[in-house]
């Protein structure tokens, strides 16, 4: 293997490793997401107060674990 195509592979294998790292990192901010959507409903606090930036994974997820939590407590799904 001459060592152009190993630099190349090299550089294809760590960008690979770069975004199977960041999937993991959104995964793993979803998850604590909804967790925290959940326990907000539980405490009260209502829909429109989601504290993450409109049109983010991370404001999506809290307001499926919010949606969850009120339909599991016996409302009806909001937003």
């Amino acid at each position: 293997m001459s060592r152009a195509a190993f630099r190349a592979l090299r550089v294809r294998l760590d960008g690979n490793a770069a975004k199977a790292e960041a999937e993991g990192r959104r995964a793993r901010e979803i998850a604590e997401a909804l967790q925290e959507g959940e326990v907000a409903r539980r405490a009260g606090v209502k829909a429109a107060k989601n504290p993450h930036p409109v049109g983010s994974h991370q404001r999506r997820a809290w307001a499926d674990g919010w949606n969850a939590e009120h339909v599991r407590l016996g409302g009806r799904r909001a937003a």
